[in-house]
This record gives structure tokens, sequence and C-alpha cells, in this order.
């Protein structure tokens, strides 16, 4: 597992969210004047209009929408469009929408239509007061099939070749707020299928394939994640309406020492306090939305930019903890990189991080497959590393069930000969071999490493070769045909703060890796993990 660390993939970033409230008192006939903008961020500029005095060019948010306008979204931008009968368009990075036909009076509901294209680009909109009027009367256009809407929420994302994912997101029929039940029907010249089940997708394929659309699954976690990191004003948006506050401010990184990497973070006391609402006393959180928004803060617009696959990659198995928390919600920082041992020679006392309950998850798909807990402390008088573990996991794959504990695991380690980096690698491989169970553990610390071994510089006891100190108990279930391997790794970096007299050692990370691999080919079956990103601290002089 590639450790997730702030230097590799720190980036520009700049985000503010705008929410707009509008009331029409008067009927609106079929007028080029159809909304505005809102919640624009980056380039969004209009390149084509039906209204002579409509400005081509940039635009901004509270800037009026006509009839006919062609309205295209920056590979950085974002854009909420409302319309006059309570219709929201959020469309993301690349992409490409006109509306066609608004006819809206409030007075005559019966005559009431909707039609847009969204030719590129992702996409989500909430049906107003159209949509309900007639399950005829909202329609959207892309390159491959038209989407019939009655009443209801639904994302997107078209290709450049036209192909599509469409996924129907509510409400849900029988749902707590009394709603009718939305639905979408998707229809191309070869075929048409209904979704009347919020989290169901159809997949359209390329223009030139000439299929139906697919029939409807329920979409996958990663589908859903990428809905919501490709259209990121929801983690903003969202976590300030569950705070009460009307508007989430997120401001990026600023590369303060000219080597072209963001090192000083904005802090976001909103953000902040909603992150120690779920983190204290050494929890964590996975919540997908404060993921997205810290994410953003962090590591900037080129979370944006990410392909469903690299999205899926980057967000799985992460968990934030209170160390991260507590940064953001006091203010500003600066990160300076990761803690060399030769560092921690000047340092007294110990300290401690802890996380718990951290989740367990598929790489790419992010299926929850268990849990852990750990604490390292970090003894700088012993110039040693105590690591404590619990947890278990258990998945499903094709050659059987494959499960395990970890069960208060102890290892303590020393970094008194060691040099580079101030982390830790444990791992261990499983496998049977005419019938007996074998376990392979490696210990490591500080260094550079090569397939989980330190090249350089080894403890002092080398490698363990035997179960005593093995990172699983007994209870492994698991098919004779597979090999297992278990690993965890720590680190620490230094952050400077008003948190803590040092910056050096500030800041704790951790992380459970797994993989299931085919004992005679070798071929990744799967691979799992869990990430925590700023453990909780406490110092000890």
């Amino acid at each position: 597992m590639s450790q997730f660390t702030l230097s590799s993939k720190v980036k520009t970033f700049a985000l503010t969210s705008a929410l707009i409230t509008i009331s029409f008192s008067q009927p609106v006939l079929a007028a080029p004047q159809i909304g505005v903008t809102a919640a624009l961020r980056g380039d969004v500029v209009r390149t084509a209009s039906l209204q002579s005095g409509a400005a081509i060019g940039q635009m901004s948010s509270g800037q009026t929408v006509f009839l006919g306008d062609d309205i295209k979204v920056g590979n950085q931008g974002r854009l909420q469009v409302m319309l006059l009968d309570e219709t929201v368009f959020t469309l993301g990075a690349n992409s490409v929408m006109r509306i066609d036909e608004f006819v809206y009076d409030p007075a005559d509901a019966a005559n009431a239509r909707l039609s847009t294209s969204i030719t590129q680009g992702a996409f989500r909109f909430v049906s107003g007061q159209i949509a309900k009027s007639d399950q005829n009367a909202m329609k959207v256009n892309l390159p491959g099939a038209t989407i019939g809407v009655r009443g209801t929420s639904v994302a997107g994302d078209v290709s450049t070749d036209g192909s599509a994912s469409i996924i129907l997101l509510g409400p849900a029929p029988n749902n707590a707020l009394g709603l009718p039940a939305g639905a979408i029907s998707v229809a191309n010249e070869f075929g048409s299928v209904d979704i009347n089940r919020p989290g169901f997708t159809t997949q359209l394929g390329a223009t030139s394939q000439s299929l139906p659309p697919s029939v409807p699954v329920e979409a996958t976690a990663e589908q859903m994640e990428s809905v919501e990191l490709s259209l990121a004003e929801q983690a903003s948006a969202k976590i300030a309406e569950e705070l009460g506050v009307s508007e989430l401010e997120i401001s990026g990184p600023t590369d303060t020492d000219g080597d072209g990497i963001p090192d000083s973070i904005s802090g976001n006391t909103v953000l902040g306090k909603a992150l120690s609402a779920v983190t204290g006393d050494g929890g964590v959180t996975s919540d997908n939305t404060l993921k997205a928004a810290v994410a953003l803060t962090i590591f900037g617009e080129s979370v944006l930019e990410m392909s469903d696959a690299e999205a899926g990659e980057f967000f799985s198995g992460v968990n934030l903890g209170g160390g991260i928390a507590e940064l953001i919600e006091n203010g500003d920082f600066k990160y300076l990189g990761p803690t060399q041992i030769s560092e921690l020679a000047g340092l007294t006392g110990s300290t401690t991080f802890t996380a718990n309950n951290a989740a367990i998850e598929v790489r790419g798909t992010g299926e929850n497959i268990g849990q852990f807990s750990t604490t390292q402390v970090w003894n700088f008088a012993d110039s040693n590393v105590s690591t404590t573990l619990n947890g278990s996991f258990s998945v499903d794959v094709e050659a059987g069930t494959v499960s395990g504990d970890f069960d208060n695991f102890h290892k303590t380690m020393s970094f008194a000969n060691a040099s580079g980096k101030a982390t830790f690698n444990l791992n261990e491989d499983h496998f049977s071999k005419d019938g007996a169970a074998i376990s392979f553990v490696r210990h490591s610390i500080g260094g550079s490493y090569e397939n989980g071994i330190d090249e350089t510089v080894l403890l002092q006891d080398g490698n363990v070769s035997s179960g005593s100190d093995s990172l699983m108990t007994s209870n492994i279930v698991r098919p004779d045909d597979i090999l297992l391997n278990i690993g965890m790794w720590g680190g620490l970096s230094n952050v400077e703060s008003g948190l803590t007299d040092s910056p050096v050692a500030a800041f704790g990370e951790t992380g459970v890796h797994m993989s299931v691999r085919n004992q005679e080919t070798g071929d990744a079956i799967l691979e799992a993990e869990g990430f925590v990103f700023g453990m909780d601290r406490q110092d000890s002089q």
C-alpha cells in the first residue's frame, strides 16, 4: 500500500459555495429569461445564445440564464442553474448544457414543458414544478438517449463518446417526508427501461454502438461516490445544511516555500467542528461527504479531475481522525513533510496516537469488510515505537470466505539504529503447504522499503520467521488455494500549527492492508485497506 502523504498529492485549490433563494410571484409564459446561475466556481462560459442581449463569455453567480443559452463548464469549474419552476441543475467539470424548451405558468400547469440537452460531463438535477405537472412534461436529452422525468432527483455522467451512466437518486416510495415517489424512463431507438427504485442505475453505450439502455441494477458505492466527487459543491453545501449555516467556505493551500507543492492550509471552523463531532476520543469517520470536503481543502481541485477509477483508489478505506479535525478547526497550519528519524533524537517524553473502529474497505468498490483499532506510542526517551492492534475482517471471494481477527497484537520496535523517515511496516503472509499452515512475519522501521522489507537498516532482531508475533490469531478462515497477506504501517509527519510547541512528529497516520491472491498464479483476487489520516494525539513529558 502506498502511503497517503500530503506531499505527494497536494495541489492548488479554491472553493466557495453560494446558496441563493429565489421567489417568483408573477407567471412566466415561455419567457426567454428562465433562471439564474448559482454556486459558480472556475471557468463557466456562455458560448452562444438565442438572445441578442446575452453576454457571451465568462459567467458569474446570480447571472440571468436565457432560453437557448449554450453553457460550457471548464475543467475545474462547477455550476448550478436554478430555473423559475424550482428545477435545479448542478453541472460538474467539462459539462455542456442547453435549455431547449421552457414553458411555465403556475396557473396553467397542463401546458408546462421543460427540455434540456446535456452533451458532456457530470450532472445532477432536482426536478421542480414542471415535472410534477405531467409525467411527460420534463425531458433531458443525452447524446444516446432521452430521460423522461416524473418528479425526482437524478445524477449522471456523459463521456465524450456519448456513453453515460444514469442514477435515480430519489425520493423513495413511502419516504419519511411523504413525497410522491419519483421515477425515470430512459429510452433510445433501440429500447427503453424504467427506474423507480432510488439508487439504481442504467448504462448507455457509446453512440456508435447501437445499444439499448442496460437493465437497471443497484449502483455500487464507487458509482455513488463518483457522483458526489464529480459534483463537489455537494460536499460543502451538504455540510453547511446539516450544520445550519448558510455557507461553508473552503479555501485551499498555498505554496509558501516555492517548491511547487502547496503546504500552507487554511483552517475552517465549520468543517473542523463537523469532524470533531464524530472523531472525539480516538474515533474516526469514513463519511463520504466529510472525506470529500477535507480532500478539497488539503489536496485541491486535482481531486475533482480524477477519473472514477482514480477516485475509487484515492478514497478507498480512508478514515479521518481527530488529528486532522483539530488542525482544521483551530486555524491555519503548515505541512512540513515526513518526520525523519534523526529529528526524533531531540524530543523528550512520548506521544500516543489512537484510532478506534476504522473501516477496512475493498479497494475501488468501497465495500466494508471489517474494522480495526490501534494505539501507537512513540517513546522518544527509549527510542522505540509500540503498536497494539485489534479488529477483524471477513470477505467472500470466488474461492470461499476469507476472515480473521487482529486479537490484541502487540509489537515494540526500536528506531535507535534506524535512519530515514519515521515509519514502520509489519507484513505477514499466510498460506498452506502440504496441509501445514506456515506464516512469515517481516518487521522493519525507517529507511527505504522494497516488498515490505527494509533494505538499508533492519531492526536489531532482524527479520522474524515465526508465528510468535503474528498479526493474526489462529482464527483464520480461508481456502487452501489462496495466499493471504496482512500488513500494517504507521508514520509521523511534521506539521506547524498553534496546537503544539514543536512541529516535529506532530501528526500521525496509520493503515492496515490485506490482499488475497491465487497461490498458484499469484494473481490478485482482491485488495482491501483501512487508512487513518490524522490519529488523535496525546503528548506526555
